[in-house]
């Protein structure tokens, strides 16, 4: 078995060596030499990276991007606890059917595009960084949506929508329609939340 070489900026060689010494020992399921690489890196590239066994990033803290576009995954992928401070991009990625994403925290990929942060940065460029991050829930909503993962699809599809009242900013009403949606039915999700909120309402 062989795997594409990793590419992760001044990392990548390191990577490298690292991915290499799990293909030899046949340990798949094992990246722990590689977290400390990802913890460290700010931007971890696995495009076009052909992924043979088990791929496990549990508990794995991914700083900023990680890029696993056009990237294939031959058998079974947990993200399970993992960490993103960005968005992941998964464009063009064969994704094997069992994939993992349970306790995965996006709380930091969204805060990288929070509109509280506009006095920290560029309003233009946090209306960029929230149209990729709509791009990429997006595509991970629909590859969840094709393996039949209703609640994973449906965590992507919350997010989008957060991401989008962040790159819309504070435009009546389209924000108050989003944000109502959100904390009072968590998109849908919490529809029982509403119908418990409505009974109280008319036993008042």
């Amino acid at each position: 078995r062989s795997c594409s070489p990793i590419r992760s900026g001044k990392s990548g060689k390191a990577l490298k060596v690292c991915w290499t010494l799990c293909c030899l020992c046949r340990n798949y399921a094992t990246l722990a030499p590689l977290q400390l690489f990802l913890q460290a890196a700010r931007y971890i590239e696995f495009n076009e990276t052909e992924f043979c066994g088990n791929a496990r990033f549990e508990e794995t803290y991914f700083k900023s991007g990680a890029n696993f576009n056009d990237a294939k995954f031959q058998d079974a992928i947990s993200f399970r606890k993992a960490k993103f401070g960005e968005p992941p991009e998964f464009f063009e990625t064969e994704i094997y059917e069992d994939v993992n994403f349970n306790n995965a925290d996006w709380s930091a990929a969204e805060n990288s595009y929070r509109w509280r942060l506009i006095n920290k940065e560029d309003p233009g460029s946090l209306s960029k960084k929230s149209e990729k991050a709509i791009r990429a829930w997006d595509r991970l909503a629909l590859v969840m949506g094709k393996q039949e993962k209703w609640s994973e699809q449906h965590t992507f599809y919350r997010l989008r929508m957060r991401a989008q009242r962040s790159c819309e900013g504070y435009k009546w009403p389209s924000f108050i329609a989003n944000w109502f949606f959100d904390v009072f039915c968590d998109y849908g999700w919490g529809y029982l939340d509403v119908l418990l909120a409505g009974g109280l309402g008319i036993l008042a």
